[in-house]
């Protein structure tokens, strides 16, 4: 189990805190847990050595979508939450990479079983560093799951909620017992769907191939981030449809997308050799492409990136 080195400070519903007081009632921790969403958001170093937010403003919107649609009331906007992010990077002094995770949990000691609709909930914002692979030959192991993806019925998928992600557990922990990274889940008529927090992308014959958003899948950023830049910098058509298992296993090239995962190839899948366990032409061009956005080597997507300014410490 990997413990996440945070920043000294936190911030959480309007003040900036040291991590160490930011904690709850043993009571509240499965209340927090359930009725809880959440964000993953990225800041990267650009050439000139600052730092710069991707993509902040849709992660915090997608928040308070999650927020609204789990019958939670959030007391703050999304704009008073892009600016509470750039000022605890500040505080924490953030220089590097760095990856952070706003969350929003029902508030209190609830001691109702099911907490009830309009609960207001507490906004906390972390950090942590983060290592960018985009520049590393690195790849994945994955695995088709036996477990199912969540119907969208039973849990929606545009809801970026803890509780969606025990369905990820128990597929991570099947695709380890078989040696493999991460899973990729199938729904129950077979659809490939994504995997425990990434979504999943493939190229044939040129084209690259996603499962669409009336699959089951969350509705990413990085992989709104990625369709766009396949299209317009790449120009690679891009096909949003059903794919079967059997897709997976006859594409020249299979990855994994998403915030943390970014664009990490796959070169085994099912214990057998993907994509000829290399990493394709069009992965290494999208990796390529999309480091050079994040690093803030693309004017044409500045409006992407939120600069956070950190002052000089004393002594310096």
């Amino acid at each position: 189990m990997t413990h996440a080195p945070g920043g000294d400070h936190l911030w959480r519903s309007g003040r900036i805190v040291p991590s160490a007081e930011a904690t709850v009632h043993v009571r509240s921790v499965g209340h927090a847990s359930v009725s809880a969403v959440f964000e993953g958001v990225n800041a990267y170093r650009d050439d000139s050595g600052g730092l710069n937010v991707f993509r902040l403003e849709e992660h915090l919107t997608r928040l308070a979508d999650s927020v609204r649609l789990s019958h939670l009331t959030m007391s703050y906007t999304v704009d008073e939450l892009c600016a509470a992010t750039v000022e605890l990077l500040r505080r924490n002094e953030v220089r590097d990479d760095v990856h952070i995770r706003p969350w929003a949990f029902v508030e209190g000691n609830p001691i109702e079983q099911m907490v009830p609709a309009g609960a207001g909930c507490e906004v906390v914002i972390d950090c942590w560093p983060f290592r960018s692979r985009l520049a590393e030959p690195v790849s994945r192991i994955a695995a088709v799951t036996s477990w199912r993806r969540v119907a969208s019925e039973s849990m929606p998928p545009r809801i970026k909620a803890f509780a969606n992600y025990h369905n990820g557990r128990l597929g991570n922990i099947d695709a380890q017992s078989r040696g493999a990274d991460w899973p990729i889940f199938l729904d129950d008529r077979g659809r490939v769907t994504e995997s425990s927090g990434a979504t999943i992308g493939l190229v044939r014959d040129g084209v690259f191939h996603t499962p669409g958003l009336d699959c089951g899948i969350l509705e990413g950023v990085t992989r709104d981030t990625v369709l766009r830049l396949l299209r317009d910098e790449l120009d690679v058509p891009v096909r949003e449809h059903d794919l079967t298992r059997a897709d997976l296993h006859l594409a020249d090239e299979v990855m994994f997308i998403g915030t943390s995962a970014e664009v990490l190839p796959i070169t085994v899948l099912d214990g057998t050799r993907a994509a000829d366990g290399v990493i394709g032409p069009v992965t290494t061009a999208l990796r390529e492409e999309y480091a050079a956005v994040l690093r803030g080597r693309r004017p044409r997507y500045k409006h992407w990136l939120t600069p956070v300014w950190v002052a000089e410490p004393a002594g310096r």
